[in-house]
């Protein structure tokens, strides 16, 4: 029979190097999926890309209607002259 002063370290060693042996293949793993997410757009840039597109867009067509306005106030103006 094995002596429980040296038989409970080693079970217990034995359990922490398991544990850790795993740990650090999840970390690889973990840090492997970030590198590989990472070098790939998200969803999130194209979207925010699409987002800007249509406010240049909106900005665009406002100015036309602010354009509009001017050009309308100057020829109600110049009928009342």
């Amino acid at each position: 029979m094995i002596n429980p002063e040296v038989g409970v370290p080693l079970v217990a060693g034995i359990v922490a190097a398991a544990v850790l042996i795993r740990q650090a293949f999840r970390h690889r793993e973990r840090m492997a999926e970030i590198a590989a997410n990472a070098s790939r757009p998200s969803v999130d840039s194209e979207r925010m890309a699409r987002l800007e597109q249509a406010v240049e867009a909106i900005a665009i067509e406002t100015e036309r209607v602010g354009e509009g306005q001017r050009y309308l106030t100057r020829l109600l103006d110049d009928r009342k002259e």
